[in-house]
């Protein structure tokens, strides 16, 4: 059972690593397999992005956080990462929550 119910992106306008990992975000979640999941994000500089900050203590942009589906955090992302690493990341996830603890090191 799917537990990730949200990924919520925090950004502000300008900011080149933002706005990178702004056009990661937006190509993960138009990927099939994460359907299930709401993709949403804010500007910090906005009142529902200045109140997401101080709800999960955001202390860096961009930070991207992973919720379940009582809102509570189960992973936060801070800085860019590449596309492969933010799938990597989400999948993980999925796969804990399912108990199937793979790991390939």
């Amino acid at each position: 059972m799917q537990k990730i119910k949200k990924i919520i992106l925090l950004y502000i306008n300008g900011c080149e690593p933002c706005e990178e990992f702004k056009n990661i975000f937006e190509q993960v979640k138009n990927i099939d397999k994460y359907n299930g999941i709401s993709f949403e994000s804010y500007d910090i500089a906005d009142d529902e992005g200045s109140k997401l900050v101080e709800k999960y203590q955001v202390h860096g942009i961009p930070t991207t956080i992973l919720l379940d589906e009582n809102d509570e955090q189960l992973e936060k992302i801070i800085g860019s990462v590449e596309k492969e690493e933010f799938m990597e990341i989400i999948d993980d996830c999925l796969n804990t929550q399912e108990g199937e603890e793979e790991y390939d090191n």
